[in-house]
C-alpha cells in the first residue's frame, strides 16, 4: 500500500513538472542580438548605427512587438537612459544618427520581445564601444 501510494506520489510531481516546463516554453524568448556586438564598434564614418536582432518563437509564435533601448555607460539605470523605443511588428533592426553617440564612449543597448498578452521576454543587453574612424 505505501509503495502505491509513493508511487502515484512520484507520477503526480512528474506530470506537475512537465505542465510546468510547458507553461515556460510559451514565454517570449530573449532576441538574439546580430550588431552592434560586444567589444568596440567602427563606425567608419557611417551616418547611422545599425541594431540589428534575430527573433526568438515562442509557442505563441514570433513577437508582436520590442521594447529597445540605448544607455550611456553600463549601467542600466533611468540616469544612463538616452533612448527608448516600442518597435511594432516585424522589424528586426534599428538605425540612429551616429552623430548622437560620443567617439571613444561605451553605450549598452537592451532589447526584449514583448506579445500581445503581455508577456515579455527578459532583455539581452550588449556593452559596445564607438569607435569613429
Amino acid at each position: 500500500m505505501n509503495r502505491l501510494v509513493i508511487a502515484l506520489l512520484i507520477v503526480l510531481l512528474g506530470v506537475s513538472v512537465c505542465r510546468a516546463a510547458d507553461s515556460l516554453s510559451d514565454l517570449p524568448q530573449k532576441p538574439f542580438l546580430l550588431n552592434p556586438l560586444p567589444g568596440d564598434y567602427y563606425t567608419g564614418g557611417a551616418e547611422k548605427i545599425e541594431f540589428k536582432w534575430r527573433p526568438q518563437t515562442s509557442a505563441s509564435g514570433i513577437s508582436d512587438q520590442y521594447d529597445f533601448r540605448i544607455f550611456k555607460g553600463s549601467a542600466l539605470n533611468d540616469e544612463n537612459l538616452m533612448w527608448e523605443d516600442t518597435l511594432e511588428g516585424d522589424r528586426y533592426q534599428y538605425n540612429m544618427d551616429s552623430e548622437r553617440f560620443q567617439d571613444n564612449e561605451v553605450y549598452t543597448w537592451a532589447i526584449r520581445q514583448a506579445h500581445d498578452d503581455s508577456t515579455k521576454s527578459d532583455w539581452s543587453v550588449v556593452t559596445f564601444r564607438i569607435i569613429k574612424k
